[in-house]
């Protein structure tokens, strides 16, 4: 799922996982992943409420390639599911993350998606 081989032999296999419970609304944690036919395809199976993705945009020297979503990558989710909440997380978290928390604010606001994104700050609760 990578454009750079080594990129997919260093990383590997990713994970996300679905919450749902009756009454609740519904929560999908994409992990560390790029958005891939997978992502979507989970996306469009379980529509869920709340998307949370690790949106830093990752870039390591030697390879080409992010490990990890970035602001775009929110955009055309934000794009594909209509009626989620979709909270770009783990940025500020290593130095090899290009998208800090203020840099994905700034996304945010400029491309109109604060109605839908929402960007935390570190220890920020949020009931849905």
């Amino acid at each position: 799922m990578f454009s750079d081989p080594k990129l997919a032999e260093f990383f590997g296999e990713s994970m996300g996982f679905v919450l749902k419970a009756p009454g609740q609304k519904s929560l999908y944690f994409a992990g560390d992943t790029i958005l891939h036919d997978y992502v979507e395809i989970a996306l469009k199976k379980y529509k869920p409420d709340i998307i949370v993705v690790n949106a830093a945009q990752a870039e390591y020297e030697g390879l080409k390639g992010s490990s990890m979503m970035g602001p775009e990558d929110v955009k055309k989710i934000y794009e594909m599911c209509k009626d989620a909440k979709i909270i770009p997380v783990h940025m500020d978290s290593y130095c090899h993350c290009l998208c800090t928390t203020e840099k994905m604010k700034k996304f945010v606001e400029e491309n109109k998606l604060k109605d839908r994104v929402i960007v935390p700050c570190d220890g920020e609760i949020f009931k849905f």
